[in-house]
């Protein structure tokens, strides 16, 4: 769907399971990965960088997963 057809619910559940769930385990493991000096991996995709038309609330989570990562990055650089 695009952005004038989805509903802000779908955007909602995209968000949900590609960003915010991801944000939940991360904050939940910073502790022991400090400790440990693990790593997060994590699975984007190429529309993150590269919208593809029809797509758009899976671009846009992907994108925000991106983001957090990079961020969390620059927070947690050890």
């Amino acid at each position: 769907t695009t952005v004038a057809t989805e509903n802000v619910d779908g955007f909602r559940a995209c968000l949900e399971v590609n960003t915010i769930a991801n944000i939940n385990w991360i904050k939940a493991a910073l502790s022991y990965l400090r400790v440990n000096h693990g790593r997060i991996i994590v699975t984007s995709s190429m529309v993150a960088t590269t919208p593809y038309p029809a797509f758009s609330a899976y671009c846009v989570s992907k994108a925000a997963l991106n983001s957090l990562i990079s961020v969390v990055a620059r927070e947690e650089p050890e």
